[in-house]
């Protein structure tokens, strides 16, 4: 059986390390995403810190971001 991630968007992840209130949702969507025991992935990933708070609230995670990759065209894309 095929279960769906989670996706939280990036202004989410810009809020991680602010006073801002969308960073006291975080941990709550992790929750969500761990106890189904789902995928979580994370937009917006620029900073190391950013992807070391994500992944120690929930190791499982998945993340895009500048951080983690650069844009790439679809025919640059190896084919598997």
């Amino acid at each position: 059986m095929f279960k769906a991630p989670i996706k939280m968007d990036r202004a989410f992840t810009n809020a991680i390390g602010t006073e801002s209130l969308a960073s006291e949702v975080i941990p709550g969507i992790v929750s969500i995403a761990w106890g189904l025991n789902l995928v979580l992935i994370v937009e917006g990933i620029e900073t190391e810190a950013q992807a070391s708070y994500l992944k120690t609230l929930h190791p499982q995670t998945r993340g895009l971001g500048w951080l983690l990759g650069r844009p790439t065209p679809a025919l640059d894309l190896p084919l598997h």
